[in-house]
């Protein structure tokens, strides 16, 4: 365990500038002193300990370095790519067309007429008319266009998406035409490709079978793919329950499979070798079903190793058989350790190995099968507090009712599943029954999970935990199982040797803790990176909130919300559990988008909207209970929150104007001390003129007007703005050509310092009032 926690202690350190070739003797020299330690046969455990730490840094540097043969070497160029198509494509169906996304493995790459040898994995998306026959995984693939960069979205505690594609093996994008790709069938049958084919037979025959939303659910039970094609409200609720995890493959789900393969094991009174055998058989099949992609490989070797540990009841040996996995899988792929999946699987495992039969001790008061369903629960959950309180801010009550009425029932439909893909092979009758007892489970889940998900007040908001939060927490819940050595008392016999005095102490520790964190002198100011949108948000020093603009739901992909997906969570990550004001410059998509969506997480107490015609966005904001007093905007206004004060300085279209477009947007300053930031939304040439003959101020920082569009941003303005700072808004490789380069130029002569969340990611802003300090989030990282 010691030298696993010291591998990956190197690899999260890998970044300082170390020298490799001087870590390579460093670590030759401490493989003589482990030598000569066991020759003398005395302990070297130091010394193991540091080569394990100077292994992990070189693993890591290693890991880093991708081949010269790499597609992405080529980013920026027009290129032919040929390759095999490595996964199952995924297919969105538009209108008249269909959107298809590939993952091809590169082999060959032409650039100007010559052929080179490649590697590494490319996305390749195509549209094609609906009746385009689509390849399959194995396919040979040659495609044309232009290769981009991978791009997330770039904001503190958001995770981070390219680096999960770099883990995967993608490394760069490419959009082509349907008349630019053509796809060879591929002739050979590897296993892989029969088993893609048998789960996309299996999945059409779900649909034959059972309504299209119990089909969508017991595929992603089954094989995984994510979250797509269930339905949004579904999806909410098992969220707001805790146990979302349940309808895709994951460390917890296999976990769980594991859990219910014991109790088969302990009903049937089969022994503890018989149990284990047929459990791991169950976990091996559910990992190929599912298409024994990485993550599912991961956590099928967690939930492996959890399952015996638990089982035999060694929590030692299972220790033992955990670190070794983890190290294992570190030692192939370093940057795991950043992987959320492989972080839950390894947690929830953990959890298990070493809560799961001391909690079970400890509820022996109740039934046997609640105290294991609720031992299970609470020690796969313990276990991953701290990656539930960073990535998801959230700890819910209702996920143990969940966990004893609603998992059962999940887990009874993926055994009937499982079965029912077995019976598809010879019995298709047998096969029909099956899958019709699976959709009847399927809709019990769903409407007691609803009910219970409209229970109140059983959802905790958890503040992000830090690394020394994290530690203390698995300190205290190590020390509180046992676990540390025998000097250090258990905290339960402690309070109860010595009462008042622990009072004391707790009281005494949370009184100075106040006292030392205290109000903040400062104001922070956000410039959250939403794409092809807008969404800045001010702290007060007193922790008050101001969030001008939401993003929103752009283009094709209108599922995919940004006030649900990145706005939201990026509040919840700064501590921010209501907003004080919400104001919208204007009601289109990019800017107003997200706040029905932010309004139903964090509570909204006013927000001040444009005075123009309600748009979709605003009347979705309408519909939500948080949403507060509609205010609408007036030039002149001024609000006081802690020091800040904003002002709405233009306000477009006049009320009951009807207009509905970048002309009708506000134009808002924030002042504190001698620093101001002036948030223009998409304000155009036009308006810009009325708010110069209105008496237009200088800034400390301007954020430029519409993306960067060459409509906005003219010379006048920028000369009385006199900004010292600007900061665009921008989608990376947007197809509006934001920014545009004459809007640059000018923005370089008046001499700014310009920052762009298409290459900087989320902007920090931070001032007293007389000094400000920036950080640009990918700069940061870096």
């Amino acid at each position: 365990m010691l030298l696993t926690t010291a591998f990956a202690l190197g690899i999260g350190l890998a970044g300082f500038a170390w020298n490799s070739d001087y870590l390579c003797v460093l670590s030759a020299l401490l493989v003589g002193f482990i030598t000569v330690q066991l020759y003398k046969r005395k302990e070297p455990t130091i010394y193991l300990l540091l080569l394990f730490f100077f292994l992990g840094i070189i693993r890591s540097m290693q890991g880093e370095a991708l081949p010269l043969t790499d597609s992405s070497q080529f980013i920026g160029q027009r290129v032919i790519v040929t390759g095999k198509i490595a996964e199952v494509p995924k297919i969105t169906l538009l209108d008249t067309e269909k959107k298809i996304r590939y993952i091809v493995e590169v082999d060959q790459l032409r650039l100007a007429g010559r052929m080179l040898n490649s590697s590494g994995k490319t996305i390749v998306t195509v549209r094609q008319t609906a009746d385009t026959e689509t390849g399959s995984s194995g396919d040979h693939v040659e495609a044309a266009g232009e290769l981009e960069g991978l791009h997330g979205y770039n904001n503190p505690g958001s995770i981070d998406i390219v680096a999960a594609l770099k883990r995967q093996g993608i490394t760069a994008r490419m959009n082509s035409s349907s008349d630019s790709i053509s796809i060879i069938p591929a002739k050979e049958l590897t296993g892989k490709r029969l088993l893609d084919q048998w789960r996309s037979r299996l999945s059409e025959l779900f649909l034959q079978v059972m309504p299209q939303s119990d089909a969508a659910i017991l595929t992603g039970v089954l094989f995984g793919g994510g979250y797509d094609t269930i339905n949004t409200q579904v999806l909410h609720d098992f969220s707001a329950t805790g146990i979302i995890h349940i309808l895709s493959v994951s460390g917890s789900h296999i976990a769980l499979v594991a859990a219910v393969m014991l109790w088969l094991g302990e009903s049937c009174r089969l022994n503890s070798k018989v149990t284990v055998m047929l459990a791991g058989g169950v976990i091996l099949f559910y990992a190929a079903l599912a298409g024994l992609s990485p993550p599912v490989i991961r956590s099928a070797i967690m939930g492996i190793t959890g399952l015996w540990a638990v089982l035999a009841g060694r929590e030692k040996s299972g220790a033992g058989a955990m670190a070794l996995a983890a190290l294992l899988m570190l030692v192939w792929q370093p940057a795991l350790l950043y992987d959320i999946s492989f972080q839950l699987s390894f947690g929830a495992t953990a959890g298990l190995v070493f809560l799961y039969s001391k909690t079970t001790e400890k509820l022996r008061f109740l039934p046997k099968w609640l105290a294991s369903a609720f031992a299970v629960t609470f020690a796969a959950q313990a276990g991953i507090i701290p990656f539930l309180a960073w990535y998801f801010h959230s700890f819910s009550i209702s996920s143990f009712i969940a966990n004893i009425i609603v998992i059962p029932i999940i887990e009874l439909v993926i055994i009937l599943g499982l079965l029912a893909c077995i019976s598809s092979l010879v019995l298709p009758l047998a096969t029909k029954l099956l899958l019709v007892f699976c959709s009847m489970g399927i809709g019990l889940a769903v409407m007691l999970n609803k009910a219970i998900a409209a229970i109140e007040g059983l959802q905790f908001y958890v503040p992000p935990f830090g690394m020394l939060e994290s530690l203390v927490f698995y300190v205290l819940l190590a020390w509180s199982y046992g676990y540390l050595p025998a000097w250090m008392q258990s905290p339960v016999s402690i309070i109860k040797q010595w009462p008042y005095r622990a009072a004391g102490i707790i009281l005494a520790v949370c009184l100075l803790a106040g006292g030392l964190i205290g109000p903040s002198k400062q104001v922070a100011v956000h410039f959250i990176d939403v794409g092809q949108g807008d969404a800045t948000l001010f702290i007060t020093p007193r922790g008050r909130s101001v969030l001008v603009d939401t993003g929103g739901t752009i283009g094709e992909n209108s599922n995919f919300d940004v006030g649900e997906r990145v706005v939201a969570p990026y509040l919840k990550h700064q501590g921010i559990t209501r907003l004080d004001y919400l104001i919208l410059t204007h009601g289109h998509k990019d800017h107003a988008g997200g706040a029905a969506a932010v309004a139903a997480a964090i509570p909204v107490r006013n927000c001040i909207v444009a005075p123009e015609a309600f748009s979709d966005s605003l009347r979705a904001l309408l519909k939500e209970k948080g949403s507060g007093v509609i205010i609408p905007a007036a030039r002149g206004q001024k609000l006081k929150l802690d020091g800040l004060e904003i002002e709405v300085v233009h306000a477009g279209a006049q009320a009951g104007s009807g207009r509905n477009s970048n002309e009708s947007s506000s134009v808002i300053r924030v002042s504190y001390g001698q620093h101001s930031f002036l948030i223009t939304g998409d304000l155009e040439a036009g308006q810009e003129k009325e708010l110069i003959a209105n008496g237009l101020y200088p800034c400390t920082v301007l954020k430029v007007a519409h993306h960067g569009s060459r409509t906005s941003t003219t010379d006048g303005f920028l000369e009385k703005a006199a900004p010292r700072y600007a900061v665009i808004s921008v989608g990376y490789h947007n197809r509006f050509g934001h920014p545009h380069k004459e809007v640059l130029d000018k923005l370089d002569r008046t001499a700014l310092h310009v920052y762009r969340t298409d290459q900087d990611g989320a902007v920090l802003m931070r001032t007293n009032g007389t000094d400000l300090s920036i950080e640009p989030y990918l700069k940061r990282k870096q």
